[in-house]
């Protein structure tokens, strides 16, 4: 018998215990740590809507408790959010539980993951911090166009100029019907400003004396004192009597009672933003052209050449 090589054996024994007994190597240590690919919104955004969420990627599964809980925030504490995780667990979002504020200069929020977050191995995430700004909402308020103001009657008198608008029919000329006109400049509003941003926009008038029944003679059904959504250009002609119409608006004014009255005209303002046009454009005018009576039915509203109480456009919107 062959004397036994115990040097031999010895180092197989070894062999066979660093590679686990079974022959595959042991596994290698976890040690590299996890980074953030991304963060939406990015950091130093500007513009966000209030109903974002902030979405952190990670490059590698997240050990999710420790990860929540190195969340801080002063502007969007870890109470008033709620966590959320995509399958694989590199992925982490924050919904705010309410939305987010709008202000005049656009309100800030800040954010950060200590490195108490870590993955499923305990390396630890590098310090992360990161903020963004939401829209600025501001609200612009025009008066109309003094110039481009003005009514126009039936027979196909013209006056602008003047500090009334007429609505309805005249005790001469037939009861000859008066419509009027207002329009508004949008030169002023941001170069860059969306219809989809424009938030609101109302259409104020002041109805300062009312001469007959125009809102029982001439109104039919439901319909009293008219704001159509029109087109007259760059002056007030006998044609527009009938202008270009874009849309029905609704009542502005449905009684004789006077004093300011106020309409939303956001759909009228968002297609006019649409469509590039420099000037947002109404008529006033009953349903009913005349009662045919011989005594007039007039409602009177002041206009921008009106020392008090001009027509006014406000508008509310958001920019980055």
């Amino acid at each position: 018998m062959k004397p036994l090589n115990i040097a031999l054996l010895l180092t197989t024994a070894l062999s066979l215990a660093a590679c686990g007994g079974g022959g595959t190597p042991a596994p290698t240590p976890d040690t590299t740590p996890p980074s953030t690919v991304s963060i939406t919104p990015a950091s130093g955004a500007t513009g966000v809507a209030k109903d974002a969420n902030i979405v952190v990627t990670f490059s590698e599964k997240m050990n999710q408790a420790a990860t929540q809980a190195a969340y801080q925030s002063t502007d969007l504490p870890a109470a008033s959010v709620t966590f959320s995780w995509n399958a694989d667990g590199t992925q982490l979002t924050i919904n705010p539980n309410a939305d987010l504020a709008y202000t005049a200069l656009g309100k800030t929020y800040s954010f950060s993951l200590s490195t108490t977050a870590t993955d499923l191995a305990g390396n630890a995430l590098p310090a992360t911090n990161s903020s963004f700004k939401t829209f600025k909402q501001l609200t612009t308020t025009i008066n109309s166009t003094p110039a481009l103001d003005g009514r126009v009657r039936s027979d196909g008198e013209v006056v602008t100029n003047d500090d009334t608008l007429y609505i309805g029919d005249s005790a001469s000329v037939g009861n000859a019907t008066y419509r009027s006109y207002l329009s508004f400049d949008l030169a002023g509003l941001p170069a860059a400003l969306t219809s989809a941003n424009i938030l609101a926009a109302n259409l104020t008038v002041n109805q300062y004396v009312v001469a007959g029944n125009p809102y029982t003679d001439l109104d039919v059904g439901a319909s009293d004192l008219i704001l159509d959504h029109v087109n007259y250009g760059t002056s007030l002609t006998a044609t527009d009597f009938d202008p270009t119409v874009y849309s029905n608006q609704g009542d502005i004014i449905s009684t004789p009672t006077l004093g300011n009255y106020t309409k939303s005209v956001l759909s009228a303002l968002k297609d006019d933003r649409t469509n590039s046009r420099v000037r947002s454009q109404y008529r006033l005018r009953f349903a009913k052209l005349t009662d045919g009576d011989g005594n007039a039915d007039i409602a009177y509203l002041r206009s921008g050449d009106s020392a008090t109480d001009k027509p006014t456009l406000a508008i509310t919107y958001l920019i980055p």
